[in-house]
């Protein structure tokens, strides 16, 4: 995994590029660590940048039954514990899919505000079928592409095309190239302050689960963190 840390359209940008096969416990601390580091330091967007190719899948879950001898033990709940912290991080988040990119990628993507994708861009979350587990993707992936769509492509699975993820909502732009989409993606949201998009982030992640009332209490939370004025117009 490679992390650069730069300067684009006036704000810091945290760029976290893997390319590796299995999201090893080694890979999953690197991330860890990286997201330590943003905690720390001002830095206004992260991008998660999965880049495989022809012959290989960039980001996929390690086995889900692993033995009683080996270190990984408490691999997947470490996974949901990172993509939690992932989700409540004060920045602008992204996810870019390279080539072919796995189940782990994709999970990134659910977290993240947005999900970049160049056009030649292959997404496979495994299934059933294949040996793989859904584990908290089965939470996550029918508030995207529908409870039926989810049924399907966990039980018999598929490898999505760019244009058929973004289709299903997986992602939401697409370019020629991850450099051309990730740079239109960054000036977009450069009115965006990482407050603002954390705070939607959050609303957005609870909007299935929360009711009315506490809706609104975190709504008038957010304005008031923000800044904003709390009346309702």
């Amino acid at each position: 995994m490679l992390t650069d840390v730069g300067e684009r359209h006036g704000e810091r940008v945290m760029t976290l590029r893997v390319g590796e096969t299995t999201m090893n416990p080694d890979i999953l601390g690197a991330v860890e660590s990286v997201l330590d580091h943003v905690a720390r330091q001002t830095i206004e967007n992260v991008v998660f940048w999965f880049s495989g190719d022809a012959d290989s899948v960039a980001g996929r879950f390690p086995s889900w039954q692993p033995a009683s001898s080996r270190e990984d033990m408490r691999y997947f709940a470490r996974w949901d514990e990172a993509l939690a912290r992932l989700s409540r991080l004060r920045a602008k988040t992204f996810t870019a899919y390279d080539g072919r990119c796995g189940a782990a990628a994709v999970q990134v993507g659910f977290v993240t505000d947005i999900r970049l994708s160049s056009s030649r861009a292959r997404l496979s979350l495994g299934s059933l079928s294949d040996g793989s587990f859904p584990g908290m993707g089965a939470y996550w992936l029918p508030k995207f592409v529908g409870l039926g769509n989810a049924r399907r492509l966990f039980l018999v699975g598929e490898e999505l095309t760019a244009e058929r993820a973004s289709g299903l909502g997986l992602i939401d732009m697409i370019d020629d190239t991850v450099e051309a989409v990730v740079d239109a993606a960054l000036k977009s949201m450069r009115p965006v302050t990482p407050e603002a998009a954390c705070f939607t982030r959050r609303i957005l992640d609870d909007c299935y689960v929360q009711e009315r009332a506490a809706a609104a209490e975190l709504a008038k939370a957010a304005r008031f963190k923000l800044g904003m004025p709390t009346q309702i117009g």
